[in-house]
Parts: C-alpha cells; structure tokens; sequence
C-alpha cells in the first residue's frame, strides 16, 4: 500500500494550501508601491503610492491583532491592487480576510471587485461583494469560487471616497508538478522490473 501511494504522488500533480499573511513584514510600513509576503507580491495599481503594512494597533482603525496588508483611495475613488506569485507560476485563491474604514465610520468602501486573469491577460471571472457581504470596521473572511483556480493574476478594487481597506490572510492553493511525462515513463519502467524481480525471488 506504501509504494502504491508513493507511485500516485509521482505520477500525479498534487495542490497544497497556504495561508499568506504579512506576519513577517514590517508594521506601519508605508506608503508603497509593492508588498513582498511568502512568495507572492502585492502592488499597487492607483495613482499613488498607498499600499502598506501595518498592525493598526491605534484605536482609530479596525485591527486583526497582527500585521496586515492595507490599501486606500487618498484623494480618489478607488483603490487598486494585484496580487501575483514572485515567479509568475499560477495558483488558485480561495479565500481572504477584508476590512473597510476607520472606526469612526469615515473611508468606507462600499463595493469591492475581485478579479481573476490567466496568463494571457483574459479575465476568468469576477466577484463582488458590499456591505451585505463584509462587516465595517473588522475583519471578514470572504470566500471566492472556481472561477479563481490556476489564474496568474488576481486584482482587487475598493470603491467609496478615499476609501481605507485592509486585508491578510490568503488562502493559496498552489499546484506542483512532480514529473514530465517521459520521466515518469522511465520511472514507471523502472519500478515494475524492481517489482518483477521481487516476485521472482520470493
């Protein structure tokens, strides 16, 4: 049973799920144009540089207890991120953890737009979700669907007016391939005469 297990992980791709957070960044690290988090880069796509990290361990600003990725709109409508691995391979996302606004009720977003894009730049599909969706002033997890499997590219569009929003927790499913198929060939060949000869000598 051993060797027929270990013959399905080489023969098969497998997924694993991790989970990208910005334990490891700086706090109250900002303004940016790019985040850097367990392989995966994070940049901003607006007019200016508004991407940071930090803990808001200040009363003003919804906080998760660690240090988080934030965005905002400034003077704008919008804010604009990508989230992308470091070396362009696809993966899978299917879940994060969002939060909008100050805890005084200023800087909401009142829609985000998630986006997902293939290699070539196509679109593969696009959730929304409002203020049905998330809770203001915290931290919600948002669940996203199928149509976010092996993508190269994810975005993420906050709208309200200098809108303020926060997000961590990632939840990446990363497909590897073991082998080509002439190597498993090869392989294969190689296992069924080990086999043989067992058998015989037995």
């Amino acid at each position: 049973m051993k060797k027929l297990t270990i013959l399905f992980c080489l023969i098969c791709n497998f997924a694993f799920a991790d989970i990208i957070n910005f334990n490891t960044n700086s706090n109250n690290l900002f303004p940016n144009d790019l985040v850097i988090a367990d392989n995966f880069v994070f940049t901003e796509m607006g007019q200016s540089m508004t991407l940071g990290t930090a803990m808001n361990d200040i009363p003003l600003v919804a906080s998760n207890g660690t240090v988080h990725l934030i965005d905002w709109a400034g003077a704008g409508m919008m804010s604009f991120m990508r989230m992308n691995a470091v070396d362009q391979s696809a993966f899978s996302l299917s879940a994060f953890d969002f939060s909008s606004g100050y805890l005084d009720g200023s800087n909401m977003a009142g829609v985000l737009f998630v986006r997902g894009f293939d290699a070539n730049g196509v679109m593969t599909g696009m959730e929304r979700f409002n203020g049905a969706d998330f809770t203001f002033n915290a931290f919600t997890t948002l669940s996203l669907g199928a149509a976010f499997e092996n993508v190269s590219f994810v975005t993420f569009m906050a709208q309200g007016p200098q809108n303020r929003v926060g997000y961590d927790n990632f939840v990446v499913n990363q497909v590897v391939s073991v082998s080509e198929p002439a190597s498993l060939a090869i392989l294969l060949a190689g296992m069924a005469g080990i086999m043989l000869k067992r058998r015989k000598t037995t």
